[in-house]
């Protein structure tokens, strides 16, 4: 005897998938949320995404009256499994961000002993390119930290000497700083989160004060410049240094 149902099951589940698909992708482009997951040069694509899927759900959802003698849900549940990860962050109401490795009892004493405008610098508010020439002064923010560094390593010779002020996490990753030296750090985002990875600048520190891995901290310093595999590398000669609250989000090139 052949089965027949007056509904289309599949063609709902498919159009309820569908629309949860493109439902999600939108919330997530609208509050802003992707971008712990992808870079922002790929928000034209999710937006077609989210329009792709709900076109989809709504011609699926159309098919409903047809009869149906064969049902196939496993490419439905496929497509429910990332759904139900990336509503994740939205109904949590928490932007997802990256583990930065465990925060150590040091560091977590000190989290509450941080300044609100660290050295009285806004590190959140646009300040453009981040270098004023006239000023000899480098300030590194979310928006220009990719472009800031860039610039030191194509031509450091020109900015040695130059005040700067950074804020990112404390990282020994590089086995070449010795003593109390270590790297100061954002995570860099190419494509998606995947690809994370430690970017920043290499911090000088002769102080007796071994700062603990991942404590989020701004420093105070002068442009310098060492040899690494016969090219000069940007560095920074630590004047000072005092814990930062953690920036949310990571840096993107430019």
């Amino acid at each position: 005897m052949i089965r027949y149902t007056s509904v289309n099951l599949q063609a709902l589940l498919e159009g309820v998938s569908f629309l949860a698909a493109g439902g999600v992708t939108a919330a997530m482009l609208a509050t802003g949320r992707y971008l712990s997951f992808v870079a922002p040069r790929l928000f034209p694509c999710l937006c077609l995404m989210a329009a792709v899927m709900t076109v989809w759900g709504v011609v699926s959802l159309r098919q409903m009256g047809r009869p149906v003698y064969r049902f196939s849900y496993g490419h439905c549940l496929t497509l429910l499994i990332p759904v139900l990860l990336f509503a994740g962050p939205l109904l949590l109401g928490t932007a997802y961000s990256p583990g930065i490795g465990a925060v150590s009892a040091a560091a977590a004493e000190t989290a509450d002993d941080v300044a609100e405008k660290p050295y009285g610098i806004d590190f959140d508010a646009d300040h453009g390119s981040g270098i004023d020439n006239e000023g000899k002064r480098i300030i590194l923010t979310t928006a220009n930290y990719y472009s800031v560094i860039l610039t030191l390593t194509k031509d450091i010779k020109a900015y040695e000497g130059y005040d700067i002020y950074m804020i990112g996490f404390v990282s020994y990753s590089d086995g070449r700083l010795k003593d109390n030296s270590f790297v100061l750090a954002r995570y860099l985002m190419f494509c998606c989160v995947n690809d994370l990875s430690p970017f920043g600048l290499d911090c000088l520190y002769t102080g007796n004060k071994r700062w603990p891995e991942n404590q989020w901290v701004a420093v105070k310093g002068t442009v310098t410049s060492r040899t690494y595999h016969s090219r000069p590398q940007p560095t920074i000669q630590v004047e000072k240094i005092v814990p930062a609250k953690r920036v949310p989000g990571y840096v993107y090139p430019q």
